[in-house]
């Protein structure tokens, strides 16, 4: 006598269908949140904000990266996310790299901090190269690359006319048309930052030739630490005509950081 295998058969395609029906779901949750995730890092990552503050309390820069990043999906995620900083090219820091699992429906901020030394700095820009990592647990895992270039903030020096002290000694002879005026220059750096540029002093007036203009400028480096003084001897040639005992008005040019400060001064010379 034959086994009817009917219904063995239509329980077996009923289990097969189902479990079909179950992997295509799975699939399709799984397509669905790779869908949200990709299209969100796509339209979003270039929006990470980074930026550099100043100072730190030990006068280096402190780099700051920050971004919310949402699970739109329905599965966990594991977010892996790291960085390299550059300027012109050179590596100037790396992030620790940072591991987040974010819930479905949940947001997090993700934020990051580096130090940078601001000499290691020498564009007005710095590029930060970032790499991310997002895993739909327990299943796929995708990789996300960009760079990120932002400009890097001007410190303001705050420099001031009480940061600078200048005096002169009696005026001296260069040759038959021009006499050298001797000039000290102290300046005192209350930055918690280094300061490294130019300063140019230049004669505006004398007590003969009292109509604002050049008569006579010199140039010179500085470079001073936090809270230190820096002092420069020198001498301004200025033609002998317009020598006399009395005060001078200078102009003090200081280039630093692409910034220009003048700072005017009087001076009295014997």
């Amino acid at each position: 006598m034959t086994r009817d295998s009917g219904p063995a058969l239509k329980a077996l395609g009923l289990a097969s269908l189902m479990i079909g029906l179950v992997t295509l779901a799975i699939f399709g949750v799984i397509g669905y949140s790779i869908y949200e995730e990709t299209k969100y890092f796509a339209e979003n990552i270039t929006q990470l904000q980074p930026k550099i503050n100043i100072p730190t309390n030990d006068g280096n820069l402190d780099f700051e990266a920050s971004i919310i990043i949402p699970n739109r999906g329905v599965l966990p995620i594991r977010l892996m996310l790291e960085g390299d900083l550059y300027s012109n090219k050179t590596l100037i820091g790396s992030f620790t790299p940072i591991s987040e699992t974010i819930m479905p429906n949940e947001a997090k901020r993700i934020t990051t901090n580096l130090p940078v030394n601001r000499s290691l700095l020498d564009n007005e820009n710095a590029t930060l190269l970032l790499n991310c990592s997002v895993s739909l647990q327990p299943f796929v895992s995708i990789s996300i690359s960009t760079s990120i270039t932002f400009p890097i903030p001007i410190p303001d020096l705050n420099i001031s006319e009480d940061d600078f002290q200048i005096t002169s000694g009696p005026a001296k002879t260069l040759n038959a048309s021009h006499t050298l005026i001797p000039l000290n220059i102290q300046f005192s750096n209350k930055s918690p930052l280094s300061v490294k540029g130019n300063m140019k002093i230049v004669i505006t007036s004398t007590p003969i030739a009292k109509v604002n203009g050049n008569y006579g400028e010199e140039s010179f480096n500085i470079e001073i630490n936090p809270d230190q003084t820096f002092s420069k001897n020198i001498e301004i040639a200025t033609l002998t005509e317009n020598v006399a005992k009395g005060k001078y008005s200078l102009d003090l040019i200081i280039s630093i950081e692409g910034q220009e400060t003048v700072i005017a001064k009087e001076v009295d010379v014997g």
